[in-house]
């Protein structure tokens, strides 16, 4: 340990920041990439919900991704119902999820919907959180309800690269 000054100088630690710092210019180079990612519980289907009912807040829920230009979103408290309308008032998007209680549509899903023109799903599948996560709608540590996470392993089209995405 050198001093320098009043204070003790680490030259190896001072080595170690330089030689990181014009290691990391490299990176800064390059383009980044940017994902704009939202998550979005659009409350489930319920005729109780007056002014605030599911018709009145579809076109809502489509304004905000449009507006926002999202990539992906994790939605929760989506049914059947719901998915059906989503998908049909976003055709720039594709969808992946189960429902909670069976594994296919019924209960409440928590869906990653993507922009089909720029991210590839290479694989994708749910678990619940319980102590048998394979299982659908099993309750879990003193859960209320089932729980379950939807992933998927996703590539950007342009830029081929790779990464997960989970939901819950």
């Amino acid at each position: 340990m050198a001093k320098l000054g009043k204070k003790p100088f680490n030259l190896a630690g001072s080595f170690f920041i330089f030689y990181f710092f014009f290691l990391s210019l490299g990176c800064f180079g390059q383009n980044p990439t940017r994902i704009i990612v939202l998550t979005f519980n659009i409350r489930y289907l319920s005729l109780k919900d007056g002014l605030n009912s599911w018709p009145l807040r579809l076109d809502k829920v489509v304004a905000t991704l449009k507006f926002h230009q999202v990539d992906i979103a994790g939605l929760q408290e989506v049914l059947w119902p719901q998915l059906e309308n989503l998908a049909q008032a976003l055709p720039e998007y594709k969808w992946i999820g189960v429902g909670r209680e069976d594994g296919q549509k019924k209960g409440e899903f928590n869906p990653i919907f993507y922009r089909r023109d720029k991210i590839k799903v290479i694989n994708w599948g749910t678990f619940w959180l319980s102590e048998q996560p394979e299982v659908p709608g099993k309750l879990g540590w003193d859960a209320d309800c089932p729980r379950l996470v939807t992933w998927a392993q996703m590539k950007l089209l342009k830029e081929k690269q790779e990464f997960f995405m989970l939901n819950t």
